[in-house]
């Protein structure tokens, strides 16, 4: 339900912010940019935008993140085309219904080096144990990730989701003990 309000996009077309502008007002765009970049590599859009449906979600908070990390290990020069549209964008978001606030990051990694790739997930996994420490509302991550799962990017982020995951293993088990507990205190109650 939660995802459903929301689309990734990867993308550099301004023509993104039409949808975003239109008069009806409906939709919002999260990690909206003007230019970003260094003296070398520069864009004038966000190429990994969150899009929203402003009448049933509210975003709190956004910000495009321009990958630092963009040199060739070998060559030590990648294209300007090839940096300028590595990046992510994050949102907190907020259900208008219900209240329920989650993060949604969307990324856009490196095409031409798996070494860079590598780099751009530690990135990553530290931008969202970063917000999980800020926020503790639930993740969702994906995004052009540009790679195999033999690659680089990946031997960072599966150790990180496999965590995620036993965590909440173990949150879902305690809930049902709790529950469990909870029943045969009140059918013990109504026993006595």
């Amino acid at each position: 339900k939660l995802l459903a309000k929301l689309g990734y996009v990867e993308t550099i077309d301004p023509r993104v912010k039409n949808i975003a502008s239109r008069e009806d007002g409906g939709y919002g765009i999260a990690g909206d940019v003007v230019t970003v970049g260094n003296e070398t590599f520069r864009t004038r859009y966000n190429t990994v935008p969150l899009l929203y449906n402003k009448n049933t979600t509210r975003c709190l908070e956004s910000e495009y993140f321009w990958f630092p990390t963009q040199e060739d290990e070998n060559t030590g020069k990648l294209t300007a085309s090839e940096c300028a549209s590595k990046a992510t964008t994050w949102g907190v978001f907020e259900s208008i219904e219900t209240g329920e606030r989650y993060i949604v990051i969307s990324t856009h990694m490196c095409t031409r080096s798996d070494y860079i790739r590598g780099l751009q997930a530690q990135e990553i996994v530290e931008l969202i144990a970063d917000l999980v420490a800020r926020y503790n509302v639930p993740v969702f991550f994906g995004g052009d990730m540009n790679g195999n799962i033999g690659d680089a990017n990946y031997e960072y982020i599966i150790p990180y989701i496999m965590l995620a995951l036993v965590y909440l293993v173990l949150v879902l088990g305690i809930t049902y003990l709790v529950k469990l507990m909870e029943r045969r205190l009140k059918r013990n109650e109504r026993n006595a």
